[in-house]
């Protein structure tokens, strides 16, 4: 490729935003070949690449039909959660490529108060986890508002309106780990675990979050794609 048509892709790539990163493992295209439609985005390599590749009539072949099954299926589960149920079916279908779906045994530690950053939300389909929260002071504190609809989760991240509650700091607690922690309650299938953290725009956990069936199941969505979503598909405001 002679540099004059090089520097011309650089140029234009630079109006694209980045919305992804796919490992390796991961696949991309089968969105335009299950739905029969132009491609929804660019794909550029960020380092030395290889692939293998299905044709279209190859991949309709072998497992089109699963595949369709598939995304139907996680679009109909996406659906089930508060915070997408506003969404349009070809939402939902960008919105599962960028889950990654992660199981938990009993005991495992998903992610811990004060010390674990918030890197995204945690969308519950498969069974129980237990808030532990360090024990707070008696004195009345002035809790952030509730998000428990998606109505309300595009004005709050993108105005950050939202209330923080005041910090240990603030009441002369400055020895956290000498805290003790208290269960505060259990949370299941189709609940979303992080989301407030990311609407107050906080950088570390504010609570423990630990398994606690035998067994769970949840799909991960990092915060600057959860963000991007949020602005890219305009939850209902």
């Amino acid at each position: 490729m002679c540099q004059a048509n090089l520097n011309k892709q650089l140029y234009t790539l630079h109006w694209f935003k980045k919305v992804a990163t796919i490992p390796t493992g991961g696949s991309f295209g089968e969105r335009a070949l299950i739905k029969n439609e132009d491609r929804a985005a660019t794909v550029v390599c960020s380092e030395d690449c290889s692939f293998a590749t299905l044709s279209r009539i190859d991949y309709n072949w072998i497992i089109g039909a699963a595949k369709r099954r598939e995304l139907k299926m996680m679009v109909e589960m996406l659906r089930q959660f508060r915070i997408f149920e506003s969404l349009r079916n070809s939402s939902l279908e960008k919105i599962q490529y960028l889950l990654k779906k992660i199981t938990y045994r009993r005991g495992h530690i998903l992610y811990q108060q004060d010390v674990s950053v918030v890197d995204g939300i945690y969308l519950i389909v498969g069974g129980e986890f237990e808030i532990q929260q360090k024990n707070m002071p008696t004195k009345a504190v002035e809790k952030s508002r509730p998000v428990t609809h998606s109505t309300s989760i595009g004005n709050l991240i993108r105005s950050k309106s939202s209330k923080l509650m005041l910090s240990l700091d603030e009441f002369g607690f400055k020895n956290r780990d000498t805290l003790k922690s208290y269960r505060l309650y259990i949370v299941g299938k189709n609940e979303v675990l992080g989301l407030e953290e990311i609407v107050e725009n906080s950088e570390v956990r504010k609570q423990t979050v630990v398994c606690h069936s035998s067994e769970a199941t949840v799909y991960h969505i990092n915060r600057t794609n959860f963000i991007d979503c949020v602005n890219q598909y305009r939850f209902s405001d």
